[in-house]
């Protein structure tokens, strides 16, 4: 029995994240999540809408692309990348607590225990403040070079890469800019 609690303890640590970067769940989480929330599909229809000449005709017709467009996909972001965090969060544990269960067979209760005392509220709120900042970032970076598309289909293309590649490059010097943050305001 002892083997099996020793792999029961492992398996709730590596299931909540504790791996040996120390990374808790949430950590994980709020950086996981708005790598797979990219910005090219943003980045590509306001760049083909600005080849397109779409962009010039509304504001032809007096309407502000920025206000139309640009703020209700910045405002879904900073709304659903949190979302969707604490979603990837949820299916972590409960995919660590069905291995855990069915493959370990470890007991439930002991499963949920060990994940209430290996979560610390400070990290809780760390990994549900940064997605704000995340996804503020990447949609942002999606609109800027989405719309300073030119050059036809190709340029729509260069933009959408450029996109991908600028937005990874924000989403890890954003988190490594808010963590040293929340961390003097919360430790």
């Amino acid at each position: 029995t002892v083997r099996r609690i020793q792999a029961a303890d492992a398996v709730v640590q590596t299931s909540i994240g504790f791996e040996t970067q120390g990374m808790t769940l949430f950590e994980a989480a709020s950086l996981g999540t708005p790598s797979v929330v990219s910005d090219p599909d943003i980045a590509a229809e306001l760049g083909s809408m600005v080849v397109t000449d779409q962009i010039a005709a509304l504001r032809a017709l007096g309407t502000d692309p920025i206000r139309k467009l640009v703020v209700p996909r910045i405002l879904a972001g900073i709304v659903m990348v949190p979302l969707l965090t604490v979603i990837a969060g949820g299916v972590g544990m409960v995919g660590g607590w069905i291995v855990a269960t069915s493959l370990l067979r470890v007991a439930s209760s002991v499963y949920w225990n060990a994940v209430v005392q290996g979560l610390y509220l400070q990290d809780i709120w760390m990994g549900l403040i940064k997605p704000f900042f995340l996804g503020f970032a990447i949609v942002s970076i999606g609109c800027h070079v989405g719309l300073r598309a030119s050059g036809g289909t190709q340029g729509v293309g260069r933009a959408t890469t450029n996109a991908v590649v600028a937005s990874s490059v924000a989403v890890i010097a954003v988190d490594y800019l808010v963590t040293q943050l929340l961390i003097v305001l919360m430790y």
